[in-house]
């Protein structure tokens, strides 16, 4: 129950990041393909922000999920 909590925790870290910080995704994987010193497009910001939404869910469902599979 231990593991489902930590990736809860996990999950909820990148979500936020990626609800908060969404161009840092893209300068770590795809900025080197356009080769100057450009910004992410605005459908990618969105889109990396809907993403967050999904991810930061599912880490407070795996986070209460481990909590009631450890007290019940």
């Amino acid at each position: 129950m231990v593991v489902i909590i930590f990736l809860g925790v996990v999950a909820l870290a990148f979500g936020l990041m990626r609800i908060y910080k969404p161009s840092f995704g893209w300068r770590h994987h795809d900025s080197w393909k356009v080769g100057s010193e450009s910004e992410p497009s605005e459908s990618y910001v969105v889109w990396a922000q809907i993403g967050g939404i999904f991810t930061t869910v599912l880490g407070v469902f795996l986070i209460l999920v481990g909590m009631l599979r450890t007290f019940f």
